[in-house]
């Protein structure tokens, strides 16, 4: 399942709050507290190619 934060193109999304998914847990706290980047900040490789 994707990375339901806004803007993360990660793919893997294993942590779940919410009931939504992402990819870690920095982006479960942006999209849950609704503060949104740029750029994602999840560290993950494909997201530092976006």
């Amino acid at each position: 399942m994707n990375c339901q934060h806004h803007g993360c193109p990660c793919q893997n999304a294993s942590i779940e709050r919410d009931g939504k998914k992402f990819c870690s847990e920095k982006c479960a706290e942006m999209e849950t507290t609704g503060r949104h980047a740029s750029h994602c900040a999840c560290g993950h490789p494909s997201c530092k190619a976006a």
